[in-house]
Parts: C-alpha cells; structure tokens; sequence
C-alpha cells in the first residue's frame, strides 16, 4: 500500500485549543503527533514521558537548528518530548477505515512485521505506541485488558504488568533519524561484508580516536597463550591447535578470546587423548557451530588465532586445568578481542543468527516528495546498561546488568547471565557481541550497535571497574557526564590526589560486582571463586591486602556487611567458602544502599590470626578452609520458627526481633538446640545513640564437619562459631546488650 498523502496527515496549529478542536485530531492515535498528544492530556489512554523531554530536546539542539518552539510547545520543547498511546488493535483498524492516516500506518506495519500473524479483528491485541519528533518509534504489542490505577496521573502509564501479557515488540524508523542518534538498518545477514565493514570501522575507530582505550593497550603487556587455535584459511581444512612454552617464551600476537556458554550441549573438548591429534588437524565438521562461527569471524577480521577455553585447556587434565584457569585473566585481559556469543545458550546456537529484514512502507507527502518508512522487530539494549539509571545498575535488579528486566529480555542474552562469562566481560578492552538481532561493540569509552541505538553510548554500568582494572582510577568518575561530541583528547583524567576516596571507590565497585555476580547463574556450585578469580587477579592492588574468599583484608568489616538477596532454596548448601564469606549463602546478595562512610565498628580483628586456605595452586581460587580471629561482645539468644517468619528473642525479654535474611534455613533447622549469639558489629557515627542504626552478625556454634576443615589451633580453641546471618535494627539498647553481653575471643570460620 502506498501512502500518497494529499495533505498534512497531522493537524495544523499554533495553539493546543486549535489542534484539539480540529477535526482532524484523531481520538485512537493522536496521529502520533506530540501537538494532537499535547493538546489531549490529561486523558486515558496518552502520556507524556517527563524523563525523557530534556534529552530529545538537548538531542536536537546537539545535531541541528530546530528554530523556535511552537506556541503549544513551551519553552521546555515538549514537541521534543515522548509520548506513548495506548489503543486496541481494533480500534486502529476502525480509524484507519475512516481516514486516520497514522491508523492506517500502524495498522500496515503491524500486519506486514507480523507475516499477518497478528490478526485485525483480534480484540484482545494492544498497542501502546511511543514517539517522539525525530526518533525512533516503538510499538509493543499485548494481549489482555489494562487496569487504570485509582490515583494516576498522566505523567504515568496506568499498573499494566498483572493483566498484560507482552506478544511482541517492533519499531518504526525513517533514514536518517537524526535527532534520536543515527538509526542505520541491520544487515539481514550478519555474515555479509557491509556487517563486516560496520565492525571494521568501530574496531578502527576505537583503535585510533580513544584515548582510553589507547591507555589500556599501551599498558598491555600481550602474549600469545599457551595453546591457541590457529584459524587456516577459508577451505576449513588447515584448522589445528598451537601450543608452545608461554613460560619461556614470548610470542607478541593478536589473538581473539571466545566468551560462550557452555550449556548442556557436548562441546568439543581438549583431552589427553585427543590433544595431539588437535595439533596436526582439528576438523571443521567437528566443531559446534559456536566454534565454527568464532573461526569464520577470526579469519574475517583479519586475525590468525583465537582462545576457546573447551579446546585450549585439557578438561580430563586438572594439574593443567589449574594452571591455565588460573591465567584467564590475562587471557582475556591482552586479548585483541574477545567474541561473545551473546545469544548463544550452548555450543549449538552459534554467533551468526539469521535476522528478519525490515520491512518498507512507501508513499508521498502532499508536495509530491517521496519518504520510505521502514519497520523491524526491537532490538532491546537495557541490558547494556542503554536508558537505566547508575542506581538502578547498582542495586542489580536483575541478574544482568543492573537495569529492570523480565525473563524475555534475559532470554534474548543467555551469555550475560552466567557467571563465568561476567569476569571475561569485564577484563576486556573491546568486546564484540553477536546477539540474536545484530553485533554489538563495546570498549572502555563507549558502544556501537548495527541499529544505532547505542551510538556513543557511555553509561553501560560495567565501564567504570574495567577502566580501573585497565588504566586504574583516573577515568571512572565522569563516565556518565562525558559530551558525546567532545575530542577525546579534551577528556581530562580525574585526579587520584585523594587517597581515601580512591580506597573507598575501589571497595564500593567490587561490593557492586559481587552483587551482580552472586546473582549469576552457575552450573557448579564449586566454580563459584574460580569463576571470579580472574576478576580479583586484576583488582587486587595495594587498596586490597589478601584475598579472603571473596572478601578483601583491607576492607574486611565492610566486607562482612552483606546480605541474602534471593529466595532460599531450603537446600543445605556445599562448602565452597566460610560462613562469613557471601559465597556461603550460594544466591544473590547485597550490602544494601546506604552509605558506607565512617561507621563505628565494636569488633577488633586479629589480621595475623586470619586467613584462607587454598585448594590448589591459584591465590584466587577454590579454598578448603577459612578463619577469622576476632573479639567481640556476645548476647545470648535462641530462634524460634513462627509461620514462614524467624525470631530471635533474649532470655527473659517478651519483645522478639524478626530474623528477615538468614544466610541458611537449612543450616538452622539443622542446629539441635535454638542457641545463637548476636555480636554487636557496627553502627553510624552519626546516630550511635539508638537502636535504629544499629547492627549484629548473628553467629552459632561451628558444625562439626565445617570445623574438622580447620588446622589444629582453630579446632582446639574455646570459641569457635559460624556466621548465621546479618540483622540491622539491632535491638541494642531494649536488650541491654552492652550491660548482659560477654566479650570473646573467637574465631568465626
């Protein structure tokens, strides 16, 4: 269908009263137009998105001249701003019959996008459809019926979530799209030189314009792993292993490093039965198709070898298996590239996928001047970190990268939620993501995307520790505030001159990482500090001290602050760490939101008498046992089960504590008798005179298996306990702690 318009499809006027009594105003879609918008608000059905008024109209103003604001508009430039309309499919249809233009559009493009698997006179399909002048327009499509909320407002879309259900989502777009960032189409195959050429150019243009990412290669000192898979040529048959002594010897090669899911698919493997055999010949059909694609596009970008962990580490070896897991951070770290499989569940999904071709609405405004609308499903970026806040990013929402999410948007980017991929992520300058929809490129100044949504896009929230694990902390504040326009070279580095903020900028990044990668997912439960040992070889510095478990000595009181942030499963957990380590809790945790700055502490730690002690070879990796010795004031209580709930309650004292986050259900249901200790830990110094701020480590007496782990001075010794979980709002002062309690030596293992 051809869209030959005669006239404006949109009504004309300087004045909000003008648009609303034209009757070319239409009443379903507001001819997605934020004049007719504007002039209908406040109304069911239509908002006005507040947050992102500012942005389109600083957008604007950043790529043109956009001249004077109309009379309806404002000095704010809300013709600038988002809106978003909703209306039932039908209702679309209808208006469309009777003339609405902009109907007529949203009606094409959704029949033509859906194969016409969305069918007109289905009453049960909703659009809410946001656009903006200039931008890109979203429509997603729901099936159920909206509820109003009692008390809204029209800044606000009504509470949808319970009784929607989300079918699809598409977006349409002109070239070019200018103020909104330069919307470009996705290359219906990804395998085609113009993606190529596109990846070509961000790699380039990274190498040669930024000055971070400058920084971070001429810190670099690369060398070729150990074995490496040498690519050959395109006839597949020259594919083979290289493996030298990376102990002495140094080879100085680019190389690309694989970051993939291993899923439940067979992987090719390295074994001591195969290994040699992979050094003459590794055949091409013997490979998933992860591994196939990670080859093509080695060859395509013009490097001669790439790391794939399954085949350059021998899996049956554990001696070898230890030494070259414990070098993954300076694998992924020198890497000239790593390639993700985003997309990819296993070894079967591949990089390559398919794409839809967009589809193109033609036609001609009144004056006779062609235009071309074109329509494709929506590439979704939230969890690249594109349109959240840095808080939100902080308290990891998700189990992704900190933005709000649902199930569908985590299942389009399986890699992202696994845990040993989120150190690869985070130790490389540049990474390439293959996606179900497009690639993705993101370095340590900002991203690029085949669709344009994320061009110079700088707020993803992982930015900030992988710029201090590559050039340290002078480029991490800022990140957010830095113009997209400004040279590189005009970036000034912030000053390190302030000792403690740096200390505590260190500290507060790792608790965030740990919160985010306490939420991955892990198919062992045991890799759960090898997975992050790699990340900790490149944070540990002289603000650390000792890698305790996941915890650093120099910071180890704030370290012990955390909580469960996960349902329990119920199950009694493996030891994989102490009891006071955020492993131990085996789900997400968090340290909360509140300031970190000056607390009092009431416990004194014996460092000398503190330690891990290590499975195996790497400093950073899996532990047999751990301890801290530490003196503090102890108040006995005991722990009832009430309904779903736990208390805690003094001797003597009818006012009980909830107990909201034990560390373990199991591990309490386990214990004979209902004695636990609460260890007065820390309060603010602002507000040590009450209760309020107050907080306890809530210990019990050590299980004997746990304490069989420990060398002979720990099990011996008087006091020995386990961590049981963390309250706050300790009830300090009611309890007459400070009069009833004991103080104690004690080690807490």
């Amino acid at each position: 269908m051809a869209f030959d318009l005669k006239e404006s499809p949109f009504p004309l006027g300087d004045a909000d009263e003008q648009i609303r009594k034209n009757p070319k105003t239409c009443h379903i879609c507001l001819n997605l137009y934020p004049g007719s918008a504007y002039s209908a608000v406040p109304r069911q059905g239509v908002w006005f998105h507040e947050a992102s008024s500012a942005v389109n109209a600083k957008h604007a103003a950043e790529h043109e001249d956009i001249g004077e604001a109309p009379a309806w508009a404002g000095k704010y430039r809300t013709d600038f701003a988002s809106w978003e309309v909703q209306a039932y499919l039908t209702d679309i249809r209808d208006s469309a019959a009777q003339g609405c233009v902009s109907c007529l559009l949203l009606q094409e493009a959704v029949t033509k996008l859906s194969n016409g698997n969305l069918k007109l006179d289905d009453a049960g399909l909703l659009l809410n459809v946001v656009f903006c002048k200039g931008n890109v327009m979203r429509i997603q499509v729901s099936r159920g019926n909206p509820v109003e909320e009692e008390d809204g407002d029209f800044f606000s879309p009504w509470e949808t979530e319970d009784v929607l259900e989300f079918v699809t989502g598409y977006e349409l777009y002109t070239l070019p799209v200018v103020r909104g960032g330069p919307t470009k189409h996705i290359a219906p195959d990804p395998s085609s030189d113009a993606c190529f050429d596109m990846i070509k150019g961000w790699i380039q243009t990274c190498r040669t314009s930024h000055q971070i990412c400058a920084e971070a290669d001429s810190k670099m000192a690369r060398k070729l792993p150990k074995r490496v898979i040498v690519v050959g040529s395109d006839s597949n048959d020259d594919i083979h292993l290289f493996e030298y002594d990376d102990s002495t010897q140094r080879i100085d090669e680019p190389y690309i490093a694989l970051s993939h899911c291993w899923g439940l698919s067979q992987h090719l493997v390295s074994t001591t039965s195969n290994i040699d055999s992979w050094k003459n010949n590794i055949p091409y059909n013997a490979l998933p198709p992860t591994f196939q694609d990670a080859v093509s596009i080695t060859r395509r970008l013009g490097i001669r070898y790439v790391w794939i962990d399954s085949l350059c580490i021998v899996q049956d070896d554990k001696k070898d298996w230890e030494i070259e897991a414990a070098k993954m951070a300076s694998i992924y770290d020198e890497a000239d590239l790593v390639l993700a499989a985003t997309g990819s569940i296993d070894g079967d999904g591949g990089c390559l996928f398919p794409r839809n071709p967009h589809i193109t609405l033609s036609g001609t405004f009144p004056t006779g001047e062609p235009f071309q609308i074109y329509g494709r499903e929506i590439s979704e970026h939230g969890m690249f970190g594109w349109s959240a806040s840095p808080e939100l990013a902080k308290r990891a929402w998700n189990p992704i990268s900190g933005v709000q999410g649902g199930e569908e948007e985590l299942a389009q980017y399986p890699l992202l939620s696994r845990a040993w991929c989120f150190q690869e992520r985070l130790l490389a300058t540049r990474i390439l993501h293959f996606t179900k929809t497009e690639a993705v490129f993101d370095c340590l100044t900002c991203m690029e995307c085949e669709c344009g949504a994320l061009t110079k896009h700088p707020d993803d929230p992982l930015v900030p520790p992988r710029r201090i694990i590559k050039t340290g902390h002078k480029y991490v504040e800022g990140t957010s505030s830095m113009s997209h326009t400004a040279p590189l070279s005009l970036i000034e580095p912030v000053s390190t001159s302030k000792e403690q903020k740096e200390f505590t900028q260190h500290h507060e990044l790792w608790r965030d990482l740990m919160v985010q990668y306490s939420q991955k997912r892990i198919t062992r439960k045991s890799d759960g500090l090898p997975a992050v040992a790699g990340l900790a070889t490149k944070w540990s510095n002289q603000l650390t001290g000792q890698y305790l478990a996941g915890i650093w000595e120099l910071n180890l009181l704030d370290g012990l602050r955390w909580l469960p942030d996960e349902k329990d499963s119920g199950e009694e957990p493996q030891y994989i760490a102490p009891s006071w380590s955020w492993l131990s809790a085996h789900r997400g945790v968090t340290w909360g939101l509140e300031s970190f700055d000056d607390p009092k502490y009431y416990v004194d730690i014996d460092y000398a008498r503190t330690r891990c002690h290590l499975s195996g070879l790497n400093p950073f990796g899996e532990v047999d046992s751990g301890y801290i010795f530490l003196t503090g004031h102890i108040l006995h209580v005991s722990f009832s089960f009430i309904g779903d709930g736990v208390f805690l309650q003094k001797a003597g004292h009818d006012k009980k504590k909830p107990f909201e986050r034990p560390d373990s259900l199991a591990r309490l249901r386990k214990l004979k008798t209902a004695d636990l200790f609460c260890l007065r830990f820390c309060t603010k110094e602002s507000a040590s005179a009450g209760d309020g701020d107050d907080c306890a480590l809530v210990i019990m007496a050590a299980d004997p298996t746990d304490l069989a782990r420990q060398p002979k001075e720990v099990r011996e010794f008087k006091h020995v306990y386990q961590r049981a979980g963390f309250i706050k709002n300790y009830l300090t002062r009611e309890w007459r702690h400070a009069e009833d309690s004991e103080q104690v030596d004690m080690y807490l293992i």
